[in-house]
């Protein structure tokens, strides 16, 4: 965060801050992300795959959407199977 200020008592102590609204509602964001994910701690959980395949089967996203998905979730991934093309063809995602 940049740009933040503090409000301070007269004995120096800080008592409020002042941050620029980007910055405030990303926080507000990332309070709500961590909300739902503790409300949501306890329900069943689903295996990746399956819900991707149930996403392109209900016409939600595309085999191109789904490849694109799933290399950015690692880092690097585009330039890994860019360098080594079969490295990834068993994973279920990859061989729609």
């Amino acid at each position: 965060m940049q740009n933040v200020q503090y409000i301070t008592d007269v004995e120096g102590h800080k008592t409020a801050v002042i941050l620029p609204i980007e910055d405030y509602e990303e926080m507000l964001e990332d309070l709500h992300f961590g909300k739902v994910a503790r409300e949501s701690k306890e329900e069943p959980k689903r295996d990746f795959n399956g819900f991707l395949e149930e996403m392109l089967q209900n016409g939600e996203i595309s085999v191109s959407e789904t490849k694109n998905f799933a290399m950015s979730l690692i880092p690097g991934c585009f330039q890994i199977t860019q360098k080594f093309p079969n490295l990834l063809l068993g994973s279920p995602i990859f061989a729609l």
